[in-house]
């Protein structure tokens, strides 16, 4: 009715205006929602915040392999902890399953780490491929490189080009695999640091491009890398980079303590466990911007540590044991407490409310005795509490089952009709129907049970 009572008065043009405002801010809401982005901006500074996009909150009814498969290979007799340190990351960051494809276990490997076994215990060999190419096949993320020496070049080539469909994280001795002519794609992401970058450009001197290039510049040559091998690429250091060569994420965060080995193999596996939880659906991020915040939960939480001790004692192990530490801060068990404290704010406040009408109508209503007082009190504290159920059905969507969310619905629609009905009995002239509780039952449980809406606006609003 309101939107036709508008249609008519639009023989003013200043009606016009607000119709027309009110459409586009509509739009523009809706954009929101669907996560759609109304400005051409492809320079993206990341922020804290940002990483709760990248740390869902678990299913209740879920199992390990609904969280990702993620495949290291790496490592090497003489390097046997750049492979330990980037599986163990994989696993702290939340990867269903880790797979370690190694010549050489370091004893420190979490238990839970699955170890692949190879031809010779002492390097990787060309033998190897078969057995590494068959469990790539069913692995939704794989971080080949730290730590395998550059003897490994032909195999990591012949893995990475024979399975084009997979994620690959290449990190350290596998980017010297390839260089800048060659043609990967956009499920493929390059982690160098300036040298390994350099590298991909055999043809400059790393010490040129350090004297040459300003940071912009070196910026501008990563993104026409990125756009020529058509992949994405993470330059590591002061400012972490990350672009395909359209988009580009810059990453101001870390510290110096950082510059210490193992920190990039950690790094490796962070984004290989989000890869891998996106690939199966349960990070909604696209792949770009799921490694551009998988480094910043990297450096978040190297920053973390050096708050309370000295950044000269960061080491990577340090890294890891920090992630769940920045993950508790800022992430979803952060915006739960919030929730938690605004739902116990909203009950007091309901109640309160509850109180004071209760009293408000008594003083209009014919004397009553006590119990039905306490009857009247109870119809508006219901009516309360149906709203503190509605309100913590819509948190629990993501934790519950869609068969219990319809009941805790069906539920509520009930406890809003019961309340009505029961305000009604005190109201003079008017009587409780059991034909309007029906329809009133049926009316709130049906406008609930609009799952769809409810969830994105829930999403909108908490986790954007």
């Amino acid at each position: 009715m309101e939107f036709l009572e508008i249609l008519c008065s639009l023989k003013n043009k200043q009606n016009i205006c607000y119709l027309v405002k009110t459409i586009s801010s509509i739009i523009r809401f809706y954009c929101a929602m669907e996560n759609i982005s109304t400005t051409k901006n492809n320079n993206i500074v990341l922020e804290k915040k940002d990483i709760k996009e990248i740390i869902p909150i678990r299913q209740t009814n879920s199992h390990k392999y609904n969280y990702g498969r993620v495949l290291i290979i790496a490592g090497s007799r003489d390097m046997p902890g750049a492979a330990t340190l980037a599986a163990n990351a994989s696993l702290k960051m939340g990867a269903g399953v880790v797979e370690l494809a190694t010549p050489c276990l370091h004893p420190a490997i979490y238990p839970e780490v699955i170890p692949i076994k190879l031809i010779d215990f002492a390097v990787f060999r060309i033998k190897d491929f078969k057995i590494l190419n068959h469990k790539t096949y069913i692995q939704d993320a794989v971080v080949i490189g730290p730590g395998m020496t550059k003897n490994t070049i032909q195999l990591t080539r012949e893995l990475v080009l024979n399975n084009p469909h997979k994620s690959w994280i290449i990190d350290a001795d596998g980017i010297a695999a390839f260089d800048v002519n060659d043609k990967l794609n956009k499920n493929v992401i390059l982690t160098p640091h300036l040298e390994e970058f350099s590298r991909l450009h055999k043809n400059i001197d790393i010490d040129i491009d350090i004297k040459k290039l300003n940071k912009q510049k070196l910026f501008d040559l990563v993104k026409e890398t990125a756009t020529k091998m058509d992949c994405n690429i993470l330059l590591k250091g002061p400012t972490t980079f990350i672009t395909d060569g359209n988009i580009s994420y810059y990453n101001n965060f870390g510290n110096p303590g950082m510059a210490t080995a193992g920190t990039g193999d950690v790094l490796a596996g962070i984004i290989a466990a989000n890869i891998a939880k996106k690939n199966k659906g349960i990070i909604k991020t696209d792949f770009l911007k799921t490694a551009a915040l998988s480094s910043l939960i990297h450096s978040l939480s190297a920053d973390y540590y050096v708050k309370n001790n000295d950044m000269e004692t960061l080491a990577a192990t340090d890294i890891i044991d920090n992630l769940k530490n920045v993950i508790k801060k800022n992430g979803r068990s952060n915006v739960r407490k919030w929730f938690r404290f605004i739902s116990i704010l909203q009950l007091f406040i309901a109640t309160g409310i509850c109180i004071f009408y209760s009293d408000q109508e008594n003083i209009h209503l014919p004397t009553i005795s006590g119990i039905d007082k306490i009857l009247h009190f109870g119809a508006y504290f219901i009516y309360g509490l149906s709203l503190q159920v509605f309100f913590i059905a819509l948190f629990s969507m993501n934790k519950i089952s869609r068969k219990k969310y319809y009941l805790l619905t069906i539920i509520c629609g009930f406890l809003f009709a019961i309340s009505d009905e029961i305000h009604q009995y005190f109201v003079p002239g008017r009587h409780a129907d059991i034909l309007d509780l029906l329809i009133d039952w049926a009316g709130i449980s049906l406008s609930l049970l609009c799952f769809g809406i409810i969830k994105k606006v829930y999403y909108f609003v908490f986790h954007k």
